[in-house]
């Protein structure tokens, strides 16, 4: 039994050591649903480029400008501006070098002034917050994100690579 018990921690312990490149794909976009309950609603296009490398001597940070946009009607796009953050880790320091990789990490919004997003109605609406994490594998994002109004609760959404990943 004892012997059981050490394998499976040591597989759980090699396991949880992330061996995958650790940036948002910037060669791809992705189409966006969010879910308002149990409706899923088509909210537009995502897609991010990378802005720059930030950082201190402890810890460095994949910083992303992000567009997102949608076809409201027939001549009526709307867009809206983002940046994400995403924190390097060991063994992939290079933003520049693994920017075109899905990821297997997590992603937060920058607190560095207002970002922007597409609401249930396809309206531009300040985010209070998002917080997502990329599948390494299909690099489908899950994400939590809430708007900044009194009435706003929480949305999950789901941005799927397309057009060519």
């Amino acid at each position: 039994m004892k012997k059981i018990a050490r394998w499976t921690l040591a597989f759980a312990a090699v396991m949880s050591v992330s061996g995958s490149a650790m940036a948002i794909n910037q060669a791809c976009g992705y189409d966006v649903v969010l879910k308002n309950g149990l409706r899923s609603i088509p909210a537009g296009k995502f897609a991010c480029g990378l802005a720059e490398q930030s950082g201190d001597l402890w810890r460095d940070d994949c910083v992303y400008a992000c567009k997102w946009g949608v076809m409201a009607a027939p001549g009526a796009a709307v867009s809206a501006n983002l940046v994400l953050r995403q924190a390097t880790t060991l063994g992939h320091f290079a933003c520049d070098e693994i920017s075109y990789q899905f990821t297997d990490s997590d992603i937060c919004m920058d607190s560095f002034g207002p970002n922007y997003g597409i609401d249930t109605r396809w309206q531009k609406a300040i985010l209070a917050s998002f917080i997502a994490m990329e599948d390494g594998y299909n690099g489908v994002m899950k994400s939590v994100l809430r708007y900044h109004s009194p009435l706003s609760f929480a949305l999950t959404g789901t941005f799927t690579p397309s057009g060519g990943c």
